[in-house]
C-alpha cells in the first residue's frame, strides 16, 4: 500500500512541477499574483521530489525516515496553501481557491497515507 502512495505522490510532483516550468506565467495568471520565478523555482523542486519519489518507491523496503520526509513535504504544501488562503496572499480568485484547497486535500491524503503505512508502521 505504501508503494501505490508514493507512486501517487511522484505522478502528482511530477505533473504540476512539469506544468510550473514548462508554463509559469500561465500559472501564475491562473494562481493570482505570485511571481514566475517562484512558480519555475517550485517546478523544479516538485520535479526533483518526483525522481525521488520514484526511487523510493522502487526500493524493496522503506526506511520510515526517508517516507517521513516526504510526509514532512506533504505537511508543509497543505500548511502553506492555508497560510497563502487564509492570508490572502498570492492565490487569488474563486478558481484558484478552490483548485488550491482540492490539490492541497489530496496532497494532504498522500502525506497521511504515507505516514500511516511507513512511518507509523502499519503493513502494506
Amino acid at each position: 500500500m505504501l508503494r501505490n502512495f508514493l507512486w501517487a505522490n511522484c505522478f502528482s510532483c511530477a505533473v504540476f512541477g512539469v506544468l510550473f516550468v514548462a508554463m509559469p506565467q500561465e500559472v501564475t495568471h491562473f494562481v493570482g499574483s505570485p511571481p514566475a520565478t517562484i512558480i519555475t523555482a517550485l517546478g523544479l523542486l516538485l520535479c526533483i521530489n518526483a525522481v525521488l519519489l520514484a526511487v523510493t518507491a522502487t526500493k524493496l523496503s522503506h526506511l520510515p525516515k526517508v517516507v517521513l520526509f516526504f510526509v514532512l513535504g506533504d505537511a508543509g504544501w497543505v500548511a502553506l496553501t492555508a497560510a497563502c488562503l487564509i492570508f490572502g496572499f498570492w492565490i487569488e480568485g474563486a478558481a484558484a481557491t478552490v483548485v488550491s484547497i482540492v490539490v492541497a486535500i489530496v496532497v494532504g491524503g498522500l502525506g497521511i497515507g504515507q505516514y500511516r503505512h511507513g512511518v507509523a508502521g502499519k503493513s502494506g
